[in-house]
């Protein structure tokens, strides 16, 4: 039996928009779910409302507990909404070498000279048999 687009929107209303639960009570695949919704722009529609709805729900629970004077919710709006006026947490992390030193590379280029024609020859030869 196929699911009707008013039972899709009484199921996504009672689920907060969320698809998953939604496709478990429509007794349907999440798959199903989502590609149904992604091709009815009626669909789509009400998930974002809900989810808005959501948002505004949520918000509105963040300013009252900033009204009723709560730090942690002072602190996450002053985070989220204050940092142009520089209310922002910077966690910055500083590499430096030994002792606080610059970093040095390790790596040297090789001296030739010091090699025999015979280590050179094998050396190509192991470059050679490396990079072909």
């Amino acid at each position: 039996m196929a699911v009707s687009l008013e039972q899709i929107i009484a199921a996504l209303l009672k689920n907060g928009g969320w698809i998953k639960p939604t496709a478990d009570i429509l007794g349907i695949s999440r798959q199903a779910l989502e590609k149904r919704i992604k091709h009815n722009a009626k669909l789509k529609q009400v998930q974002l409302d809900i989810k808005a709805g959501y948002l505004d729900f949520a918000e509105s629970k963040v300013i009252a507990a900033v009204n009723d004077n709560k730090t942690w919710a002072i602190c996450f709006y002053l985070k989220c909404q204050g940092k142009e006026r520089g209310w922002i947490e910077y966690q910055g992390h500083e590499v430096s070498g030994k002792g606080g030193e610059p970093i040095v590379s390790i790596c040297k280029k090789p001296d030739y000279s010091k090699l025999s024609k015979a280590d050179l020859k094998a050396l190509h030869a192991l470059s050679e048999k490396l990079y072909s």
